[in-house]
């Protein structure tokens, strides 16, 4: 029985990590509307940002540096010092997408002509396209109701 059990957890834990390690497509990724390479850009992005500046107010701490305090200038602007999770989340929306990823994906689009004929079948705009990711890698999506 232990035996048993042993292989069993072993199993689980094998294919729990194989998994995760196989599992390489980002998490808001819709392959019926979606551009897998700007997918990935925008995932990257974005737990990049979420380390380097969203996590701080998260965690209720201080800007440490210039994207935290960036994002606390502005929050503190609109806000004050009493703001809370949804409008927090709202500013590091527009920030993050009008800011760091709006200039990657247009990097990507000049420099990669698969991901150009892509958007253009997909999106009528710039805006539709920048649209469809803001709501697909929201920071609403982190907050529990």
């Amino acid at each position: 029985m232990k035996y048993f059990l042993v292989n069993l957890t072993a199993a689980f834990l094998l294919s729990a990590f194989l998994s995760a390690c196989s599992s390489g497509v980002p998490r808001g990724y819709d392959p019926v509307k979606g551009i897998l390479p700007i997918d990935e850009l925008v995932a990257d992005e974005k737990q990049v940002y979420w380390d380097n500046c969203y996590s701080v107010f998260v965690e209720a701490g201080v800007p440490e540096n210039e994207c935290q305090s960036n994002l606390f200038n502005i929050i503190d602007r609109r806000h004050g010092v009493s703001f809370n999770q949804i409008q927090l989340a709202n500013v590091a929306d527009e920030y993050f997408f009008q800011n760091i990823v709006n200039k990657k994906i247009h990097r990507l689009i000049r420099a990669d002509s698969e991901v150009r004929d892509q958007v253009r079948l997909k999106f009528k705009s710039m805006d539709e396209l920048m649209s469809y990711y803001q709501q697909q890698y929201s920071f609403h999506k982190g907050i529990k109701d």
